[in-house]
């Protein structure tokens, strides 16, 4: 699946691209039935096909907003992207992706995908993002550097979203009061 995601990702002029899980079981094609899996051996003659493929989200927009946007997408899907540093992994962590894809992907993402079991791929490694001017840190990639815990990077990253003018302006966004301390998602050993 991870190389299906790839190619559709590679072919497009996305910058980031979720779909949902392929193959996860056969599916039967008889009418009445259709959309539920068949592993209880009634009906063997009928015709089954494989789960079809698709692609949930979109976006063309650059940096993590449009993984902040789509958090509540990931969960069991495949997640493609152009550039996936600390902060974005630990909120694909959050958001539950099975794999994930970059183009490029800075050595501390792969270490949070590896340390939470999400298979992932990269062109290439890098050890740092900078800034679109290249002359510091992503802002981002310096805020992933404090961080630890998956659900704690969800919060800190909207509200530096926010504070760039880059987030949603929502009456119910988030503020310093609502970042999670010791928030019990990593057993609260990772929140500081």
């Amino acid at each position: 699946m991870i190389q299906t995601i790839k190619q559709k990702f590679n072919e497009s002029n996305y910058t980031c691209m979720i779909m949902n899980d392929v193959g996860a079981g056969l599916v039967s094609a008889r009418p009445g039935i259709a959309g539920q899996a068949r592993n209880d051996g009634v009906g063997a003659d009928d015709p089954v096909r494989p789960q079809e493929q698709k692609i949930i989200f979109t976006s063309t927009e650059r940096g993590i907003k449009p993984l902040i946007d789509s958090v509540h997408l990931m969960r069991g899907a495949y997640l493609a992207d152009k550039m996936l540093g600390k902060a974005a992994a630990l909120i694909c962590v959050h958001g539950g992706v099975l794999a994930v894809y970059a183009n490029k992907m800075t050595l501390a993402a792969a270490e949070v995908f590896a340390e939470y079991g999400i298979i992932f791929e990269a062109d290439e490694f890098i050890e740092r993002v900078m800034n679109r001017d290249m002359t510091d840190l992503c802002p981002m990639e310096r805020l992933g550097e404090q961080l630890h815990c998956p659900k704690q990077a969800l919060c800190k990253v909207t509200m530096k979203l926010k504070e760039m003018g880059v987030g949603r302006d929502d009456p119910g966004a988030l503020n310093d009061t609502d970042v999670p301390q010791n928030c019990g998602a990593c057993c609260g050993s990772r929140c500081k």
